[in-house]
């Protein structure tokens, strides 16, 4: 079966970001859709609990936050807890009584909600935390501990090439309109992210690229991970944005002061 079928309402996009929210709840109110929709990150919504379980069962290199109503509970919280792609699972609890047990029993459970709000806001809290914890993409720190010094060296090397190669072209504005499009049909249905890229195209020069990395938007999440997954369509398409953020971590290097320092990337 073509997983794209599996949701009841889908992105049909799961490649570009780390994270991804799912909703499973026997009705799928699009009141929640809209305020989750403020996260700014992809959202599949389920009705049928072995859709869902099939869906996440299939995906690869993702962490999973997933919103469960409390009829759905009982069948489907076993598998949610011991998934290793499912970070985070918080409960809808509006119809039936839930018993604490759930927070203790099951550790992946976050919170027991009443409503959706307060459930968005520890969502974020969460969704910043393990972003925090995640490290900057490094690809030799991401490959196996089975791989060859050997291998690891070419894809060192391959990297450099790239990241030379993308120095030395000149970018036409075309470059930055095929990212664009490419971001646009990635985020469809996401409209806080569809505002952002809309943003960036009309205002990419008005500010650095080091704040369009820095910013909490599609354009560190989707780099990210394309630099850690080795995800080449990706990377090509974010050429000219590398080219300009090199040049302009170059130019700090040789205006700040010659001393240690500690760089962030910032959240907000």
């Amino acid at each position: 079966m073509d997983l794209d079928v599996l949701s009841t309402k889908t992105t049909r996009r799961r490649r570009t970001e780390d994270y991804l929210v799912v909703y499973l709840d026997i009705f799928i109110s699009e009141a929640n859709l809209d305020q989750l929709s403020q996260l700014g990150l992809l959202i599949e919504s389920f009705t049928d609990p072995n859709e869902c379980t099939t869906f996440i069962t299939r995906l690869e290199d993702k962490k999973v936050f997933c919103l469960i109503a409390d009829q759905l509970v009982e069948e489907s919280i076993l598998f949610l807890n011991y998934s290793p792609l499912v970070t985070s699972i918080y409960v809808i609890c509006i119809n039936e009584p839930i018993d604490e047990f759930l927070t203790n029993d099951y550790t992946k459970v976050k919170g027991i909600y009443g409503n959706i709000l307060p459930l968005i806001d520890a969502l974020k809290r969460d969704v910043a935390l393990v972003d925090r914890n995640s490290t900057l993409v490094t690809v030799l720190s991401s490959a196996l501990p089975s791989q060859s010094i050997n291998t690891l060296d070419a894809m060192f090397m391959y990297c450099e090439l790239l990241k030379e190669t993308f120095l030395e072209m000149n970018h036409s504005e075309q470059a930055k309109r095929a990212l664009i499009d490419f971001c646009k049909r990635e985020y469809a249905d996401n409209k806080i992210a569809l505002d952002i890229i809309d943003e960036f195209d009309q205002h990419y020069e008005k500010h650095s690229p080091t704040w369009w990395y820095t910013r909490d938007c599609f354009v560190y999440r989707m780099l990210n991970k394309a630099l850690r997954t080795f995800d080449i369509e990706v990377i090509n398409k974010f050429g000219f944005f590398i080219k300009d953020l090199h040049h302009q971590l170059q130019d700090l290097r040789h205006t700040l002061p010659a001393r240690n320092f500690t760089l962030y990337r910032g959240q907000g």
